[in-house]
């Protein structure tokens, strides 16, 4: 039993190492790119669809590992901009995990409830 769970310890490095080797190629992908649109309005044509094809393989290479280690893949591109909007309802509220919580009426002031 110890042995296949080491096993299954060193197989699960394989999707990391992957996803980050994917990672990288992305990162020195898209900088190309806007070095290649900026300097010789040249930009790589595919680069649109490699960026959405290398996003899918970190995340879905990326999945097993982490629901494995009971976590989540969380998102915040926009966290900062509602919580900047909705200052008052964060600091009241700011005990609650997530963003969509804090438009919640259980956030909102306590007047006409009840």
């Amino acid at each position: 039993m110890q042995s296949a769970l080491k096993l299954f310890r060193q197989l699960s490095k394989l999707p990391v190492a992957l996803a980050s080797i994917v990672l990288f190629a992305l990162m020195v992908m898209i900088f190309a790119d806007v070095m290649m649109r900026s300097a010789f309005n040249a930009p790589f044509e595919a680069a649109t669809e490699l960026t959405r094809w290398f996003m899918a393989i970190i995340v879905f290479l990326m999945l097993p590992i982490i629901s494995g280690q009971q976590e989540h893949i969380v998102v915040d591109l926009t966290d900062s901009f509602f919580l900047q909007c909705l200052g008052r309802t964060h600091s009241r509220c700011h005990h609650r995990p997530c963003l969509w919580r804090h438009v919640d009426l259980a956030c909102a002031p306590s007047a006409g409830v009840g």
